[in-house]
């Protein structure tokens, strides 16, 4: 099949995070299953995207709403999927309010590709006015006409039917990985490294992050504290965190590329993600897979299957939770070897993409079928 990958924009900072690793994942294991897979991007025009040989078309973005990533707009993709009708079987659209993923979709229908849409826990009810707007007016359409809209729990398919007023097709899939070879690589550092990597987003939470490092180091405690990530937000508020505290054992160290953010996890002995309403974080599943114990928080939806199994230290989000779990994995070799180890057995079997990329092949299917 020939099937294009769509994400709203790549960037040298990796201001959109996760849905761009997802996409360039899935492309990956379709393409290595024998399929004619391409990467279509909003592009910022500096990122040299590494994708490993799959094909990558990136497009040069505008800004005509200002530097929120939900206006942004890529005439140059829309033309592309205008004019290249017959270049793709189906379209995967990893679709959110942003007008490039949105607008196209409404491309591809109006062209008569057939698509189907993954959405992130991007699309959900909301009550402002602008955006019952724009459900109303698009995305209630778009998820209508979609073949099908893959979700990640059942509270956003719930959503979805919201949404789209009972319209969407929806099916239930999670976000996947496979195991990285590489494992972590900690062994040349003095002091163990604690890593936060995520955009600098209220929701994010980086700012408890960085007060239970700081309780930590002015308790003695020997580690590294690194933060990662575009500024959404909290950049201000962060800064101005670190020269109050003025602590050498916590650094911020800016954004960082799509792709490389499992080579700096890798690198760290803990990673912590205490935010809140996430469903199935990338950066999880990538600590997941290099062998890197994580901390985060029972508001996610992946939490409680990660408990279960034992595969992550599962908190309240609260600044002394996140500070006792940190300090209970430097402490206990044996118990974070424990959550790796489990965490490795889920990566093999239920965060598998190669069983994820076999799900996306039946929704193709049924999309040709559609056309």
């Amino acid at each position: 099949m020939k099937v294009g990958h769509v994400v709203a924009f790549v960037s040298k900072d990796g201001a959109f995070g996760g849905p761009v690793a997802v996409a360039v994942g899935q492309s990956k294991e379709l393409a290595a299953l024998g399929h004619n897979v391409s990467l279509l991007a909003g592009w910022d025009g500096a990122l040299q995207l590494n994708t490993q040989g799959l094909e990558q078309k990136l497009f040069r973005v505008f800004r005509p709403f200002g530097a929120r990533l939900t206006g942004i707009v890529s005439p140059g993709l829309l033309r592309h999927i205008w004019t290249s009708r017959n270049d793709y079987d189906v379209l995967h659209i990893h679709l959110g309010r942003d007008l490039t993923t949105s607008l196209a979709a409404a491309v591809a229908l109006l062209r008569g590709v057939p698509f189907v849409a993954q959405t992130h826990g991007m699309v959900m009810p909301d009550n402002r006015f602008s955006v019952r707007l724009f459900d109303s007016v698009l995305m209630r359409r778009l998820l209508a006409a979609s073949v099908r809209t893959f979700t990640l729990s059942s509270s956003e398919e719930d959503g979805i039917r919201v949404v789209s007023r009972g319209a969407a097709t929806t099916s239930m899939i999670t976000n996947g990985i496979k195991q990285d070879a590489r494992g972590r690589a900690t062994a040349a550092r003095v002091r163990p490294q604690v890593a936060f990597l995520a955009r600098l987003h209220p929701r994010k939470k980086v700012m408890v992050f960085a007060e239970a490092a700081a309780r930590l180091l002015a308790a003695g405690t020997e580690a590294e504290f690194v933060i990662y990530g575009p500024d959404e937000g909290d950049l201000p508020e962060l800064l101005k965190f670190l020269r109050e505290k003025n602590l050498p054992g916590l650094i911020y160290k800016g954004a960082v590329a799509p792709g490389e953010g499992s080579s700096v996890i890798a690198e760290s002995d803990i990673y912590v993600l205490p935010s809140i309403g996430e469903v199935v974080p990338m950066s999880v599943l990538e600590s997941m897979a290099v062998g890197t114990p994580v901390v985060l928080t029972r508001d996610c939806a992946m939490a409680p299957k990660l408990a279960e199994s034992g595969a992550a230290l599962v908190t309240d989000g609260t600044v002394e939770q996140i500070a006792e779990s940190i300090s209970l994995l430097l402490s206990d070799s044996v118990y974070a070897a424990s959550l790796v180890e489990n965490a490795a057995s889920l990566v093999k079997t239920y965060y598998n993409v190669t069983v994820i990329a076999g799900q996306l092949e039946d929704s193709y299917e049924d999309a040709l079928a559609s056309r």
